[in-house]
């Protein structure tokens, strides 16, 4: 107890430095915590399956090394029969959505619904509240739904046995009520229908057909059987099955382990929209070490920038008995508690600021795992490695000078505990915080690219509506909507940029070499490409109203060209692999992001389809869309298609809803720097203030000597300039391979500017001047008399 009270007199004597120190290693342990609870919820995903260690997915990849989570229909059976290690099977799939459900003359949107087959069960883990998995799925035309939609439709009675409709004309029974997925599932449901009849509604080809995907297939492996046995097993089924002209299809097939899939799936396409990524994860735990690495250099910096007060009462313990061993654990004693203290205020930190935090930085934290075992058991290590590494470091440097000589004043203040070192350790604090501020530079660069560059479309004021449910009534909304003057025109299409949309193969018909690419479908009105202000490049665009551009004609894009190796595109016979329609090329149009800038452009099959097809409308604006256009809208709807619901959404926003993530990556790699920043500067005052008392008799004597006040203040400036221009020497090559690294996720990204660069540099050397400065100031403007007096 005497040890610990004078410990903390020991930090409460140096007050200005322990404030300053804690300060620091809490926002750093603050920093770790928080990045520490977001990375344990990553790895956590799909923990929670019995069978997570033999589940595996399907993947399909194109002519081009793109890799996509949909597979062909038939692919799923097939590898269940043909395959040995493979137990079950199971496919997601929803070809008819936004859906509706109608129960009790109600009418709800049917979020996360999803057809499947009964082996999902088998697969996954459903915790069962009503019903049990074994009779759940054993008859076509069975729903299960979440306890929350359970409740929604039937509030507190019991749902099982009871019936809804499905999108106004399927009925379906409830064989199951089950606990919904935790968040850290790679996909979500509120609703699982198993009604095969839907899908064979579209006739016996579907089950022979090696070209209709679009099917989220999972498999079920028997222990022990590994990745190489199904490849090799999958090659000899394809050889033994699969003609050539099909094996195109599914000869690139590769299988996904179910652990890998939330943060290994960054390049893979059509997949759930609730990705991690592991390249984002060791970014920030690199950017939480730099942070924690920054407040414990000041810790270490300041300890040996005061360090003459610690050595005169190390070198008086010295003489008085104690041994190295003594005081070496002293200091680690003395780290500890500052350490620990640390620790304490950075858990309040987290607990008063993650809800908000996790908001803006869009990371998913779980505040109740700061008590989990592991978690306390790592945070105990650091603080103990901190303390120990620390304290050794401090005490190493009280403990190498002859304690008679510097009792006799023998030693100078300034050559005491190597006191440039403190100006290297902040070389290494500002060389982390200009890497920081480059890379939060570049990457505003990046998102300023994103939102101006011309995505080849137009997509403001236009409204997005789903009609899939009611295509049947399009016209005569369409008539009804154009009515209002503040509506300047209507358009159809299967998907408007980027939501889903088909895929196909297209094969040229007349051609020796019979070409084939891989191809989007856009199926639209006649005036699609007007209304979304696609360039042409080529050719011609659709005539309004001609039955023969709607039966035989094409548009394609520029990849599209390129990718056949055509010199020009207009009069090449074609034929659609997706539907079996042949049809010449009309016209070809500028390439347009129907993606996002992450991934390239690539072909696009456009034709029209005024009969089929046609999910949606597409409604554009003379001027700003305001709530009553939308009361209209929906008025008009209510009239047309009762009983159906009104959705809508703005296109813009739909775009922008590609770089969620890239912005609040943006926004965590700013926090990070600032505070990397404010650390730095915290530091930067202390070390300031030790330097000016080193130097308080010098200034003095230049002062009484007729030195002025500028000369002065560049005297004691001059030390930290040069060691930021240092730290910025060190940082402007790595922030340079950073970045260069970083970029690789985009397509389409930003120059690496010279003048970010030069901007953080400058940023860098006016902070540090401006937090010296001040204490610069006073040191210079002292009273010479006092300065002199100064022991």
């Amino acid at each position: 107890m005497a040890n610990l009270k004078y410990y903390i007199r020991s930090l409460v004597k140096q007050k200005f430095t322990s404030i300053i120190s804690i300060i620091g290693i809490s926002i750093g342990f603050a920093s770790c915590i928080i990045i520490g609870l977001y990375v344990k919820t990553e790895f956590s995903f799909d923990k929670f399956h019995q069978n997570r260690d033999n589940i595996y997915r399907l993947l399909s990849t194109s002519e081009t090394g793109q890799n996509s989570a949909s597979v062909t229909y038939r692919l799923g059976p097939d590898c269940a029969q043909n395959i040995s290690g493979v137990t079950d099977f199971a496919r997601l799939y929803n070809f008819w959505g936004p859906n509706e459900i109608n129960c009790d003359n109600e009418n709800y949107k049917a979020e996360n619904l999803f057809f499947t087959d009964p082996g999902i069960l088998n697969i996954f883990s459903f915790a069962f509240l009503e019903g049990n998995k074994n009779e759940a799925f054993h008859n076509p035309g069975s729903i299960i739904l979440t306890k929350e939609m359970a409740d929604k439709y039937f509030g507190n009675s019991p749902a099982l046995g009871k019936t809804v409709t499905l999108d106004n004309d399927e009925m379906l029974t409830v064989t199951g009520v089950v606990e919904a997925f935790p968040y850290n599932s790679h996909f979500q449901f509120d609703h699982l229908v198993y009604d095969p009849r839907r899908i064979e509604s579209f006739g016996d080809w579907i089950n022979s057909s090696w070209s209709f995907s679009n099917f989220k297939t999972y498999l079920l492996f028997q222990e022990n059987f590994s990745k190489d046995q199904f490849y090799t097993e999958f090659e000899n089924f394809t050889q033994k099955t699969v003609d050539n002209e099909s094996k195109s299809y599914i000869q690139n097939t590769q299988i996904q382990n179910l652990s890998n899939v939330h943060l290994y799936s960054k390049n893979i396409e059509d997949d759930f929209s609730s990705k991690g990524n592991y390249e984002s994860i060791i970014v920030l735990i690199t950017l939480a070490f730099c942070i924690l690495l920054i407040g414990t250099i000041n810790y270490v910096s300041l300890y040996t920038s005061n360090a003459y007060k610690r050595t005169r009462e190390t070198s008086i313990r010295k003489i008085s008995g104690a041994g190295k061993y003594n005081i070496a654990l002293n200091y680690v004693a003395e780290s500890f508690i500052l350490v620990f203290l640390s620790m304490l205020l950075a858990l309040l930190i987290v607990k008063t600021i993650h809800l908000k935090l996790g908001n803006y930085i869009g990371l998913q934290l779980s505040i109740q795992d700061i008590m989990n075992p592991i978690f306390i058991g790592v945070s105990i290590t650091l603080a103990l490695l901190i303390s120990l590494l620390t304290g050794i470091y401090v005490s190493g440097n009280m403990l190498k000078y002859n304690p008679v000589e510097l009792l006799r004043g023998r030693q100078k203040h300034s050559k005491i505990t190597g006191y440039s070192k403190s100006y290297i350790f902040l070389s290494v604090q500002f060389a982390i915080s200009i890497i920081l501020i480059i890379s939060t530079g570049f990457i505003f660069k990046q998102m300023n690219l994103i939102q101006t560059k011309n995505l080849g479309y137009e997509s403001d004021m236009v409204l997005s509506i789903p009609i899939s449910k009611t295509q049947n009534t399009r016209n005569v909304l369409k008539e009804a909507l154009l009515k209002n003057p503040h509506i300047k025109e209507i358009t159809f299409t299967s998907s408007f940029p980027p939501n889903d949309y088909h895929n196909g193969n297209v094969n040229e018909i007349d051609g020796l070499e019979q070409k084939a690419v891989s191809a989007k479908n856009f199926f639209v009105d006649f005036n699609f490409i007007d209304f979304m202000q696609i360039e042409i490049a080529e050719g011609r665009n659709f005539l309004n109203g001609s039955q023969l551009d709607e039966k035989e004609s094409a548009m394609v894009n520029q990849a599209f060209v390129n990718k056949m190796g055509w010199d020009s595109a207009i009069g090449k016979r074609i034929k659609n692999q997706y539907n079996q329609e042949e049809l010449k090329i009309v016209g070809v149009v500028k390439d347009f992001h129907f993606k996002s800038l992450h991934e390239l452009i690539e072909p696009v099959l456009i034709t029209v389809s005024t009969q089929s097809d046609l999910y949606n409308m597409g409604v554009k604006f003379n001027g700003d869309i305001t709530t009553s256009d939308i009361e209209y809208i929906k008025s008009e709807w209510a009239k047309i298609n009762p009983g159906h619901l009104f959705e809508y959404q703005f296109l813009d926003s739909i775009v922008n809803q590609n770089y969620t993530k890239d912005k609040q990556q943006a926004h965590t790699i700013l926090l990070f720097s600032l505070l990397a920043v404010v650390i730095t500067c915290l530091g930067l005052v202390a070390i300031s203030i030790f330097h000016a008392k080193q130097l308080t008799k010098e200034i003095g004597i230049r002062k009484v000597n007729g030195a002025k006040v500028s000369e002065i203040l560049a005297m004691l400036n001059k030390d930290f300039i040069k060691w930021v221009v240092i730290a910025f020497i060190i940082a402007a090559p790595v922030s340079y391979l950073l970045m260069q690294k970083w970029l690789e996720n985009f397509a389409y990204k930003t120059s690496m500017s010279w003048w970010v660069f030069a901007l953080a540099g400058v940023l860098a050397l006016g902070i540090a001047l401006l937090t010296v400065s001040w204490q610069s100031w006073r040191a210079a403007t002292r009273n010479p008399v006092e300065a002199l007096r100064y022991e």
